[in-house]
């Protein structure tokens, strides 16, 4: 073990005394593949799965700029144009009136919707009490309708919120007929190479190793029905050798994108045809 690897490990190791950290990982590479460290300490190994929470999201996002390249959506799309057969009002309003309407793929991806957040009051806290619950799209509109929005469509300010990816997953869905693990698998996984990657979905994930245990603190949360239902806003699961790949493949691309964008002037930020679906086939 090098010296590099040795001084993480020895970290890892002092991290993993700290109070309530149950497990601990963390994978390091070098751009040049001269440091390539994977490593664990605690309840938790290096080649053990674990939920990536909202990292999920930009395989969501990722696919739909996907979408964007092929011409299947366009970002200024309302989102109410791809989800005709779910109720959408009243969960945008601001000072009475009801902006559902206004909402746009560029708002959820952007993070600018102003949407409430659906995990955050009741439901988180029902969640850190180890209080496990199924809910589907329509439970978390209803979730939202009875709280207060961040903020108009048109501040231009971003205030995160997981409702947008929500959404996000329904218009994927709207899209494709297909589950987001089918798409995801067809879009990414495959093409990158993540072969221990997946969504997690507590009626089919016993065919997988069962990732790190999560906690709150002292207890150990056991939430299938919930994480089954966060799909696209933060249910999947990889191990660090697949977290490494896939961001070596979404870096690469963006930075592919960067180049001919730049090498093109007058072209702005317009987007190049292709650059999203192309950065995954390495």
């Amino acid at each position: 073990m090098s010296a590099i690897a040795n001084d993480l490990q020895a970290f890892l190791d002092q991290q993993a005394l700290r109070k309530n950290m149950h497990g601990i990982q963390l994978g390091v590479q070098s751009g040049d593949g001269s440091i390539n460290f994977e490593g664990a300490a605690g309840a938790a190994t290096a080649d053990q799965p674990f939920f990536m929470a909202s990292i999920t999201k930009m395989f969501t996002a990722t696919v739909l700029m996907q979408f964007v390249d092929e011409g299947l959506v366009r970002l200024d799309d309302k989102v109410v144009s791809h989800l005709p057969h779910i109720d959408l009002t009243g969960i945008h309003m601001v000072r009475g009136k009801d902006c559902s309407n206004q909402l746009t793929l560029r708002h959820l991806v952007h993070q600018t919707s102003g949407l409430a957040d659906y995990f955050e009051g009741d439901f988180v806290e029902e969640l850190e009490r180890g209080k496990d619950r199924a809910f589907c799209l329509t439970d978390v509109l209803q979730m939202v309708r009875g709280m207060e929005a961040q903020a108009a469509t048109d501040s231009g300010k971003s205030h995160y919120s997981d409702t947008n990816y929500q959404l996000f997953g329904a218009v994927i869905e709207a899209v494709t007929g297909e589950g987001l693990q089918s798409v995801f698998s067809a879009r990414i996984f495959e093409p990158v190479g993540m072969c221990d990657t997946f969504i997690f979905d507590h009626t089919t994930s016993q065919t997988h190793p069962a990732p790190v245990p999560l906690f709150h603190r002292s207890l150990r949360l056991d939430l299938p029905l919930a994480l089954s239902n966060m799909a696209s806003d933060g249910g999947g699961v990889w191990t660090l050798t697949d977290g490494l790949r896939f961001l070596r493949a979404y870096f690469a691309g963006v930075a592919r994108r960067l180049r001919n964008n730049m090498a093109e002037p007058g072209q702005g930020s317009r987007p190049k045809p292709q650059i999203w679906r192309r950065s995954f086939r390495i």
